[in-house]
């Protein structure tokens, strides 16, 4: 595993426990009823939700200019809210690669800002002076790497973004050179936990580095620059009408933080049979960092040897083209059942397997480990119209404990 690459679709480079948690016999199952949104509904849900807002600015445009010409619509409200054993290389260079500035290149891949544009292109260059609209996503990616059942002796690592969302409507405002407008301007508050920061050069000028830790940082981004950005994504992808662009890199001090999540794989090994188990806890400490619950949770982990059949429970996937094993939960939360047992016996034409690191991916929405807050410092002419939080999992495993 390379940990200098990030994993596919991330913006940024990505990327424990007690003596089986005492959960050796508990069998742990997704809920089979749960109200929880899966990937697909979590994405529906946010087209859906950016959606009505946007239908909402609208409405906000249309009242603003029968009430009065320079009287600028309310900004909508944001929301409340590693495999190498003993190589601690790996973390490293998820570190270099996280602070790295060449991956301010160009906008993300896969944006965590999808926007709908119904009626705010129209609105736009109806009433140029209103105030242009901004989303904001705040990303944190937690990496750990865990070496056996103490927990304590994890490793953890935490790197943020704060990403910026535009729509190409405003591209129009910004660059209208009669308009004396000001900079957008943006603060980011809360902020001693951060380790390490980083802001896109190409957007944002500094005077040298930042000092850390600070209790905050403000930034400044020039109209012209931010026009001349949008021209650009325009030229490069004409069929998107929103641009998402990293602002903010930064690194969190990691003895701060503990995993949200504690598991331990234990592997048992014969010619031709494999026995695993993975004893997994929710961190429900009360100084754990996060207390929403894990979504989508996927462990997986490489079985080598000639496959033959397999016998799980709960029930377990075979990828026969990767010889991975692979189980996966809807939720784990503190107000279910927060510590379980996964156990699969694998039959081998031709073995013995080899034990593997057992990686984990879920997501964390409306949290994030750190406690920043980022707001605009001047309202005269840009609104923050959404704040999106989410923790995801990066470089995340436990190595192996043979029995």
């Amino acid at each position: 595993m390379d940990f200098a690459l990030p994993p596919t679709g991330l913006d940024f480079s990505q990327s424990s426990t007690e003596n089986a948690f005492g959960a050796g016999s508990t069998i742990a199952r997704a809920r089979p009823r749960s109200h929880t949104p899966t990937a697909n509904i979590l994405q529906s849900t946010s087209l859906s939700t950016i959606a009505t807002s946007s239908s909402s600015l609208g409405k906000s445009f249309e009242k603003s200019q029968k009430d009065s010409d320079n009287k600028p619509p309310k900004p909508a409200m944001p929301p409340t809210s590693l495999s190498g054993k003993g190589s601690m290389g790996s973390l490293g260079n998820i570190a270099a690669a996280a602070m790295n500035d060449s991956a301010f290149a160009g906008p993300s891949s896969s944006s965590p800002l999808t926007v709908g544009t119904a009626g705010v292109n129209t609105l736009l260059q109806q009433n140029r002076r209103q105030k242009l609209p901004i989303a904001l996503a705040l990303n944190e990616y937690v990496h750990v790497w865990m070496k056996g059942e103490d927990a304590s002796s994890s490793v953890i690592r935490v790197f943020g973004t704060i990403m910026m969302s535009l729509p190409l409507s405003t591209l129009g405002p910004l660059s209208d050179q009669t308009a004396n407008e000001s900079p957008l301007k943006f603060s980011v508050k809360n902020a001693r936990e951060i380790k390490a920061i980083l802001p896109n050069k190409k957007l944002i000028q500094t005077d040298g580095t930042l000092k850390c830790p600070n209790s905050s940082y403000s930034f400044s981004i020039d109209r012209k620059v931010i026009a001349n950005w949008l021209a650009e994504q325009q030229k490069a992808k004409p069929e998107s009408t929103f641009h998402n662009v990293d602002l903010v890199r930064y690194e969190l001090s990691s003895e701060l933080f503990s995993a949200p999540l504690f598991y331990t794989a234990y592997w048992k090994t014969e010619p031709l049979q494999t026995d695993l188990r993975i004893d997994y806890k929710l961190n429900t400490d009360n100084n754990a960092s996060t207390h929403n619950a894990l979504l989508n949770i996927v462990l997986s982990t490489p079985i080598s040897g000639t496959f033959d059949s397999l016998n799980s429970v709960p029930e377990a996937k075979w990828n026969q083209e990767n010889q991975t094993l692979t189980w996966t939960l809807t939720e784990l939360s503190k107000h279910g059942e927060c510590s379980g047992s996964l156990k699969a016996r694998i039959k081998l034409l031709e073995g013995p397997s080899t034990p593997a690191n057992t990686s984990v991916q879920f997501q964390i929405m409306d949290s994030s480990m750190a406690k920043l807050e980022v707001c605009l410092d001047s309202d005269e002419s840009f609104f923050l119209s959404m704040v999106r939080r989410k923790i995801i999992a990066g470089k995340y495993f436990c190595e192996p404990e043979v029995r």
